[in-house]
């Protein structure tokens, strides 16, 4: 950290990060608002178009928190301080996969299960990143 400033450093890692979420998280609220519109101009055929409409119904809202969590962990990669982001990516992964895997086939929300899924592992990863990015961690090692 430039000059050993950890305050000014975390300041402007959470401006950053505040940033992106707030753009992330528009563009997600209008994913998830218009999902049909969107797979629309990514495929021609109506069902994969429903299907990737589904998906981002589910995950959009979550951008928000994938924006927060690339900032943060960009951010706290440049402070040498990469242990939260590397959980919140083992976070991410496990939530998706295996949450996922549980919701749709446990829970028996089917391939809605596997889409929450994802969106609870991407607003987890932005979550874990912001808890490693505070002063007890972003400070000096002794």
């Amino acid at each position: 950290v430039g000059a050993g400033d950890w305050h000014t450093a975390r300041r402007t890692a959470w401006v950053g990060a505040l940033l992106a979420l707030l753009i992330a998280g528009t563009v997600g609220a209008a994913v998830g608002l218009a999902p049909n519109q969107f797979a629309g101009l990514f495929t021609q055929d109506p069902d994969v178009g429903a299907i990737a409409a589904r998906a981002l119904s589910w995950v959009g809202p979550a951008f928000g928190g994938f924006g927060l969590g690339m900032a943060l962990y960009f951010a706290s990669m440049g402070a040498g301080r990469m242990r939260w982001p590397i959980a919140a990516g083992l976070c991410r992964i496990a939530l998706a996969a295996g949450g996922g895997w549980l919701l749709a086939n446990v829970a028996g929300m089917g391939l809605d299960g596997h889409f929450l899924g994802v969106a609870l592992g991407i607003t987890s990863y932005g979550l874990v990143t912001a808890i490693g990015v505070r002063k007890g961690e972003w400070s000096p090692r002794h």
